[in-house]
Parts: structure tokens; sequence; C-alpha cells
């Protein structure tokens, strides 16, 4: 029996269709103190956003999964009216990365008016893991 509160861990969003590399994701995340809870579509997980009140949202940066949906300004909006605090964050997964790294970089630039203090969930994905990741909210 598995004792415990899994309430007092920060809650950290997944939103991914390729449920491999999300469970792979979510496992690393928890291992290391956090609540995963993994999505195929960040539209249909909308409602539960204001309950969850994740610590973070991480997206797949993997243009063909299109986690947001027609409208993806309008979904980005209303997660940050639901979850002001929490840092929306895309992610390229692995086997992408070389490619992604310098969009990344240039859509993290473009459009800051102020240097963002990095979230300690971005701090895991890029250290431990080895993910690139760029804060989108």
């Amino acid at each position: 029996m598995i004792t415990g509160n899994v309430t007092s861990r920060e809650r950290v969003v997944i939103v991914d269709r390729d449920l491999d590399f999300g469970l792979k994701l979510a496992d690393c995340l928890a291992s290391s103190g956090y609540h995963a809870v993994l999505g195929r579509s960040l539209d249909a997980m909308i409602e539960d956003l204001s309950e969850m009140q994740p610590g973070a949202i991480l997206l797949s940066d993997d243009p063909c999964d299109g986690e947001l949906g027609s409208d993806g300004a309008a979904t980005l909006q209303e997660v940050k009216s639901l979850c002001p605090e929490a840092p929306v964050i895309t992610l390229t997964k692995p086997e992408q990365a070389v490619s992604a790294g310098m969009r990344m970089q240039k859509r993290t630039i473009e459009g800051r008016s102020k240097p963002v203090t990095p979230n300690r969930v971005e701090e895991l994905l890029r250290t431990k893991l080895g993910i690139p990741c760029a804060r989108v909210l």
C-alpha cells in the first residue's frame, strides 16, 4: 500500500500527443518530486486546470502535434487566466533538439520586455534531462 499525500507535491501538466515521451517525462518528473499530469490536448484539459493549479504547464514543441488547436492564442490566454502563476513552457523532444534550438532561442528573445527567472521545472528539464525548453507565457 502506498502512503503519502500526492497533493503536497507540485503539479506539472504535460501536454503531448506522444504518450511514450510524455510517460517518460512524467516518470522523470515524479522521481524528482513532482506530481505529473499527462494529457494529449491542452484544449481538453482547460476545465481541469483551475482545480489542479499546476506549478508549470509543458507543451511539446512538435508542430505536427497541434496541442493548441485552431485558436492557440485564445487557448493560451485562457490558460493564463486560470493559472496566472504557472509558466507555460514549450519543450523540444531530444530527437528534434538540434533543428529546433535556434528557433526556440529566437522565439524566446523576441517579445520579451524583461528577463524571466527560470522556473525549477525549466531548470530540471535543461540540466537533468537535457531537454531544451522556452517559456511561452
